[in-house]
């Protein structure tokens, strides 16, 4: 009789699972690919899984209940009383924690191991140390000594797991470093190139200062300026007379826009902000050089003056002095 419920069971899953194939065969024009008869297959057996699980599962029941009514009948028990019986006394998991994991004493033991100290009633014992603590300890110790000799000795990496022998851990750590240089160059530019009128400051490296004469030289302001900065067309450029400001952001800003109905045109499509800032930084270092042949001053006189910013530092902005 089980084997034919079993029978009919498993009979029952297939069809059902054929049928649910055909079903949504039909409303996908009544084919039936291979991916989906894979999936229908994958189905039954997971659908036959559960259900010969939960038939062997009945059939342990009714042979357990069978078994202890055997044993009811002989021992003169009822079969509560059979079940009972029939139970572990202490089950392994507590045997498993209590004994191997912690090696507990017994609470009716513990004077085995009373040290004799009692303070306000809380006595001292001595206990073991848990085994699971004590392995977890050796277990590091002996990790220590893998890793010293794997990563500091050997000088092997991690990394390489993943990409074969031959990388050490000082060429993994430059391998980072590098990576990293590039993420701040990266960042560098990004933040340079956000200068504008607004926050430019007056750059002082001879780096920039030369590139500034580069860029001065490639777009020809020598042409109104001459290349010392004397002047010509334009203004005078080393003297301490400014026709529209001298301070960094006053020659940033006429760089940037330019200045109408004149030859000075606006560079802000054709310079980048960290080049402006540069080539402003480099004019501003001709003040106070020697061309030879320089233009008469025009404009207004300008001086820095010190100016507290909010933090109580100076900065020097400037004024004009007619």
């Amino acid at each position: 009789m089980k084997n034919n419920i079993y029978k009919r069971s498993l009979a029952l899953a297939v069809i059902l699972s054929l049928m649910g194939t055909i079903a949504y065969a039909e409303t996908n024009g009544g084919t039936i690919t291979g991916q989906q008869l894979l999936t229908t297959l994958i189905f039954t057996m997971i659908v036959m899984s559960v259900v010969a699980l939960v038939l062997a599962g009945t059939i342990l029941t009714l042979i357990r209940a069978r078994n202890f009514e055997k044993v009811a009948a002989k021992e003169g028990l009822t079969v509560q009383e059979a079940r009972e019986a029939a139970k572990p006394k202490v089950s392994w998991w507590k045997t498993l924690w209590e004994k191997r994991l912690n090696d507990f004493v017994p609470l009716e033991e513990e004077q085995s191991i009373d040290l004799g100290h009692d303070y306000d009633g809380i006595r001292e014992l001595d206990n073991n140390l848990p085994p699971w603590w004590k392995y977890g300890f050796y277990f590091s110790i002996a990790f220590a000594f893998v890793y010293l000799i794997h990563f500091h000795v050997s000088e092997q990496s991690y990394l390489n797991w993943f990409f074969g022998k031959g990388i050490s851990s000082t060429e993994e750590f430059q391998i980072a470093m590098d990576e990293a240089e590039e993420v701040h160059k990266a960042y560098l530019e990004k933040v340079a190139n956000m200068v504008n009128e607004t926050n430019v400051i007056a750059l002082a490296e001879a780096s920039d200062l030369s590139a500034g004469k580069a860029i001065y030289k490639a777009k020809n302001c020598q042409s109104c300026h001459r290349l010392d900065g004397g002047g010509s067309i334009g203004p005078n450029l080393t003297d301490e007379y400014w026709k529209h400001g001298g301070d960094v952001k006053d020659i940033f800003k006429t760089i940037k826009y330019g200045i109408p109905a004149t030859a000075m045109i606006a560079w802000q499509k054709e310079i980048k902000p960290k080049e402006m800032q540069q080539l402003a930084s480099y004019v501003l270092s001709l003040q106070g050089t020697k061309p030879a042949n320089p233009k008469a001053p025009e404009g207004d006189l300008y001086v820095p003056i010190p100016q507290a910013d909010s933090l109580g530092q100076t900065d020097t902005t400037s004024i004009a002095m007619n």
